[in-house]
């Protein structure tokens, strides 16, 4: 192992990629350039701004709008864009048939013009390890890695990512620290906090599998810091949800309350009442459990407004 790589793992800063953070997925992130049209345009803006809100909902709604749009002009770019974008909600909510089908779409478009198709490659490997499926998740990254395909570093290093988090899953820390090592060079010499926070994820993974909670919980902590600073909140939430579950690992409940606390009070302009109340609910067992009566108070606060404001929708 490398002395940088020695470093990462032990609580340094730790780079990252951006697609395999998040339980909504991967933020959109066109594959190709954009149509220069001004509805086309609009609409993608917005899905964006949605989607990196966490109003996955609202920004299915703009990109199908956009795809509509591009297929109306019968042009590659923009079909496929939109497409890959839609794909990513879809994803986000669970409904990978769907999204299979969009970047089976994208992918054509791409294809079509002779554009590169990595970003759909990567989403479709995501998919596969989403839905159980890490052989073939494995498969399509090593379609990305082969000699031949002449990757963008940021797909070969995303690929790494997905590799890692595949032999995290598989209890073989080892193997995931093989493939950190691979993905570091790949990083730019100034990396987008996005981009660092999805290594401090895959680290934290890698802390877990060594029984490492407390160092973990850091890492997700951290990741939590950089999308914040990279005003992805709906990833932000995610991070802060695993960093609770790492922190009761470790036996620190008040700290885990605090981001449970934190990730509630995050889900809750998005208007999730059921997801807000959960995280509610498991932050005030861990503040009880630490005996921090403030924090109770405020979680206890904070539940009576997800309650009003359900009342109210």
């Amino acid at each position: 192992m490398s002395r940088r790589i020695r470093s990462t793992l032990a609580g340094g800063l730790v780079l990252a990629a951006l697609l395999f953070n998040a339980c909504a997925g991967a933020p959109p992130k066109p594959p190709t350039g954009a149509a220069a049209d001004a509805q086309w345009q609009r609409a993608m803006k917005s899905g964006r701004s949605a989607f990196e809100r966490g109003q996955l909902r609202l920004a299915e709604d703009f990109y199908q709008a956009a795809l509509m749009r591009g297929r109306t002009m019968d042009t590659p770019e923009a079909i496929a864009n939109a497409a890959y974008n839609l794909a990513a909600c879809k994803l986000g909510q669970g409904r990978y048939d769907s999204a299979r089908t969009l970047l089976g779409e994208a992918k054509a478009e791409l294809l079509r013009i002779g554009e590169n198709a990595g970003d759909v490659l990567l989403l479709e490997a995501r998919i596969a390890w989403l839905l159980g499926e890490p052989q073939a998740a494995l498969t399509l990254t090593e379609e990305l890695l082969a000699p031949s395909a002449s990757g963008h570093p940021e797909h070969l290093l995303q690929a790494h990512l997905l590799r890692g988090r595949i032999a995290c899953d598989r209890k073989d820390p080892q193997g995931a620290i093989a493939e950190l090592q691979k993905a570091e060079p790949l990083m730019g010499d100034d990396p987008n906090p996005a981009v660092t926070a999805g290594l401090c994820s895959l680290a934290g993974c890698i802390y877990l599998q060594q029984g490492k909670a407390g160092q973990a919980a850091r890492q997700f902590d951290r990741e939590a810091e950089l999308l914040r600073e990279a005003g992805q909140y709906g990833r932000m939430e995610g991070a802060l949800q695993r960093a609770a579950e790492a922190y009761e690992e470790a036996g620190r409940k008040a700290q885990a309350a605090d981001r449970w606390f934190r990730a509630a009070r995050a889900t809750l302009p998005r208007k999730d009442f059921g997801q807000a109340r959960a995280l509610g609910d498991r932050a005030l067992a861990a503040a009880e459990g630490a005996h921090d009566q403030g924090l109770q108070e405020r979680i206890r606060l904070l539940l009576e407004e997800i309650a009003g404001e359900e009342l109210e929708r």
